[in-house]
């Protein structure tokens, strides 16, 4: 009976050990859970282990996306609240112009302040001027901060042109005029003269009144503009040539414009001092081609009558 009893408890244990066998066989077959369950999807992990992570390291994998998100910050540069997105070619206007509005674009080119602005002189800016700038300035997308430089430049950039056109001009003028002094010498003043009546003539022909006739006399003998220097010659030669009677001092010849010289108007004076028929003509008859070349001939004349008379005295 004992031996039975031992039998019995052998068998027992053998079972037990099988079972356990068995267990453990079946455990050791089964792959164990990951960490992170089913939370993750598969294409995420793909991604840890394309980038040399082990997803079934916790600590890898959390140690080295912040590892990456660090180095990422550094290539970003600012905080995300001071990014700007730039809006593509199809965007809405309002997105492209709340993304200039970031930039410092106005939303009205009045909001450009250029007050600061001067000229040279001090003086502020023409208003028309000022208005075409900021426009310019709007429609170029300026940031607000940017538009007192620019505009700056663009007035000095403006003056410097001005200025430098002012020095030619001024230039060309003057060489004019020393040409005009070289060609006229001591018969300046009756050139002048001469070129004044022939304007007079012409302005009563144009209809013009004898106050417009004299604003252009003035505009062109002031000798301020580029062939006022020409334009004085030629109304010299036109009125030597214009054929009227006294247009030309008598000596010089029929047709010619050669001015007389101060020996020559001298002696002309002399022949007319007894000349009746001249005295007659010019203050009986108050004749006005008489009275004229009288006139011409002291203007040539007048300086060296004048010098005698006082050496005389």
């Amino acid at each position: 009976m004992g031996d039975t009893a031992g039998a019995a408890a052998a068998a027992g244990a053998g079972a037990g050990a099988a079972a356990a066998g068995a267990a453990a066989g079946a455990g050791a077959g089964a792959a164990a859970a990951p960490w992170y369950g089913d939370k993750i999807d598969s294409v995420t992990v793909g991604f840890w282990q394309n980038k040399g992570i082990d997803p079934a390291d916790p600590i890898a994998v959390a140690t080295k996306l912040t590892d990456f998100y660090r180095k990422s910050e550094s290539f970003i540069g600012a905080p995300p609240e001071e990014m700007i997105r730039i809006p593509k070619s199809n965007a809405a206007e309002t997105d492209i112009k709340a993304y200039w509005n970031r930039i410092g674009v106005p939303a009205e080119a009045k909001d450009y302040d250029l007050s600061a602005v001067k000229r040279a002189d001090g003086k502020e800016l023409d208003t028309a001027f000022a208005d075409a700038l900021r426009d310019a300035m709007l429609n170029g997308r300026v940031p607000k901060d940017r538009a007192g430089e620019i505009a700056t430049r663009i007035v000095k950039f403006d003056e410097a042109r001005e200025a430098a056109a002012l020095a030619d001009r001024t230039a060309i003028v003057k060489a004019q005029q020393e040409v005009l002094d070289k060609n006229w010498g001591t018969n300046k003043t009756y050139n002048s003269a001469i070129a004044q009546r022939a304007l007079e003539d012409l302005g009563k022909a144009a209809g013009l009144t004898p106050e417009q006739t004299k604003q252009g006399w003035d505009a062109i003998s002031a000798g301020g503009h580029i062939g006022g220097a020409y334009a004085m010659e030629m109304l010299r030669t036109i009125s030597t040539r214009m054929g009227e009677p006294g247009s030309l001092i008598s000596g010089s010849p029929p047709g010619s414009d050669t001015i007389m010289s101060v020996d020559q108007a001298i002696a002309r004076i002399e022949a007319l001092k007894s000349d009746k028929s001249f005295y007659k003509r010019m203050v009986t008859d108050k004749e006005v081609a008489a009275k004229r070349e009288w006139d011409d001939l002291h203007k040539i004349a007048g300086a060296e009558l004048n010098r005698r008379r006082g050496a005389a005295a």
